[in-house]
This record gives C-alpha cells, structure tokens and sequence, in this order.
C-alpha cells in the first residue's frame, strides 16, 4: 500500500507533536542545570529539523488546497491563526483530508504550534540570560 503525502503528513505531525513535548520536559530539566553548549547546539539542530519537516508537510498539504485563492493559501502557511479557522479553510481541510481528520488535524497542529511556541520563548529567554552573564 502507498502512503498519499497527506497520509504521511498526518502520521508526521504526532511525532513531531510528542518530539517537541519531549524536548520541552528535557530543557526544563537542563534549565536547572548548566548545559554545555554542544548540548544546546545539538537541541537547536534536531528543533531546527523538526521545523523544516513541519514546514515541508504543510507546504504540500496547503498547495493541495486547491479551492482556496494563492493569497489565502499564503496566509495559512504563515501560519495566521485567524486564517486557519475561516469557514473556507474547513471546507477545504474536509474535502483533502475527508470525515473528521480535518479537526483532528488542526487540532494537533494547535498543540504543535504552541508547544513550539513555548520552547522557543523558553530558548530565547534563556539566550538573552545567557548573552547577559557572558558580556
């Protein structure tokens, strides 16, 4: 049986989803702690993957959404929250992904999105604090 690109992204997206809760606990457990810096590079480089992936699946996801208009397909890869939950997205998630994967799927990509949104504030935070020390 051959995966569609939507399947493979549907089954991509929970990984991603689990690998960025786990790098979440992980770092809040080295926050305690000083961690070297190949430790920290090495954490950036597999979030910076993880990233690139999602991009790469959303892209293809978003350039099937043939009904929707280039502008708005735009938006959504910018990832605009309000663009996400216009009635013409959903319309468009259910007739690619088909039943109810469409609120599964922005349902996990909610989560994805504020989980690395946490991380990243969490990591930023921490460059400032650590730029500080160093000067």
């Amino acid at each position: 049986m051959v995966c569609t690109g939507l399947e493979l992204a549907l089954g991509l997206v929970p990984l991603v989803v689990t690998a960025t809760e786990h790098h979440q606990k992980a770092y809040r457990k080295f926050k305690m702690m000083v961690t070297p810096d190949d430790e920290l590079e090495d954490f950036l480089a597999d979030l910076h993957d993880e990233i690139s992936l999602l991009g790469h699946t959303l892209n293809c996801l978003i350039s099937d959404l043939t009904t929707l208009s280039e502008k708005q397909r735009e938006r959504l890869m910018s990832l605009d929250r309000v663009q996400w939950e216009q009635d013409s997205v959903d319309i468009a998630l259910k007739a690619r992904l088909g039943g109810d994967a469409e609120s599964a799927f922005k349902d996990i990509l909610n989560r994805l999105l504020k989980s690395l949104d946490e991380v990243v504030s969490e990591r930023s935070l921490r460059f400032i604090a650590s730029d500080e020390v160093r000067s």
